[in-house]
């Protein structure tokens, strides 16, 4: 299963942890560990590479990405997250919670 935690507070999202592995279906045909992978790599270097967001990769290795956001993030970059966040759950709702469970978490 894959364990997506976002921690936020008023300003915005702060930290995003996903970690595990989908297991619908055979490694490289797996399609919600694709699904949740392109949403959040792709929303991650977005952050980075077009808004420009400061961060912190406390762990980035198969299976685990883990990223901080010790300042918050701008408007752009809270904008990318949300839309992260949106798809995160349809997919949580399409596939269900044996597969991929997001937490968002107030700190």
């Amino acid at each position: 299963m894959i364990d997506i935690t976002i921690d936020q507070d008023a300003g915005g999202v702060k930290r995003v942890s996903s970690k595990g592995h989908a297991a619908y279906g055979e490694y490289g045909t797996d399609i919600v560990c694709a699904a949740v992978s392109v949403l959040v790599i792709n929303t991650l270097n977005a952050i980075e590479h077009l808004v420009g967001d400061d961060h912190i990769d406390n762990e980035i290795s198969p299976g685990i990405i883990d990223r901080s956001y010790p300042n918050g993030l701008s408007h752009d970059g809270q904008v990318l997250m949300d839309a992260m966040i949106m798809g995160l759950k349809e997919t949580e709702k399409q596939y269900g919670s044996e597969y991929i469970t997001l937490s968002i978490k107030e700190v």
